[in-house]
């Protein structure tokens, strides 16, 4: 599986410090166990941060060191870590979705109870625990269709499981994966002949630009 778009190098330092809410964690654990790249340079992250917690004296960070840290992920050496004893990621279901994310939907993909948004668009709220404060989605769109225009009112993860969809910022498909905070805006277009299906955390309404798709927001949970 060939990927274009992968977890900013924060991300992964704040995924290895278990500080993002849960429906984050979820979305970015499912891009790992697509993703080898990625799985590489959590191992460094953890590494590093399992050093920093053994060495470190108490005291005010300077000012660069979250800079050092991020230059640390992209030299040569830490890039390529030694996982031979790295743990095997958790097979995936037949359906081919990561294990970390089935055990969410305790059910295949294909018997999930899919709320139908507006045509051509279906939605599934993934169930979290009570103290989660953000959501998680799947979204099932048809091909040719497009997400209306909109912004956001703090971040959008979303994982594209299966398809493809082009917006502002490139073309997704399956593993890749998307981080926008509420400066972003886009419209995702569906693209081939495949529907397009997407895991998606987010932490705050959407804002849509359009009269009608603000009219239909209350009804479709957005």
């Amino acid at each position: 599986m060939s990927m274009s778009h992968h977890l900013d190098d924060a991300t992964l330092i704040a995924f290895a410090a278990g500080t993002p809410d849960e429906a984050i964690r979820v979305v970015i654990a499912s891009h790992l166990a697509m993703c080898p790249e990625c799985r590489d340079k959590q191992r460094v992250a953890e590494q590093l941060g399992a050093v920093v917690l053994d060495e470190i004296e108490p005291s005010t960070l300077d000012a660069d060191a979250f800079n050092n840290v991020l230059e640390k992920l992209d030299d040569d050496e830490l890039s390529k870590p030694d996982l031979s004893e790295a743990p095997e990621q958790p097979p995936a279901r037949e359906d081919g979705i990561p294990a970390v994310l089935s055990r969410y939907l305790g059910g295949n993909i294909r018997d999930i109870a899919w709320k139908r948004a507006v045509p051509g668009v279906s939605i599934y709220d993934i169930p979290l625990s009570k103290t989660a404060t953000g959501s998680l989605k799947l979204f099932r769109i048809a091909a040719g269709k497009s997400v209306p225009e909109h912004s956001h009112s703090g971040s959008e993860t979303t994982l594209v499981l299966r398809g493809h969809f082009t917006d502002d910022f490139g073309t997704f498909g399956p593993g890749d994966i998307s981080e926008l905070d509420d400066d972003a805006t886009h419209a995702p277009m569906i693209g081939g002949s495949e529907e397009c299906i997407c895991l998606v955390a987010i932490d705050g309404p959407l804002r849509f630009k359009g009269v009608l798709s603000r009219a239909l927001q209350p009804l479709i949970g957005l």
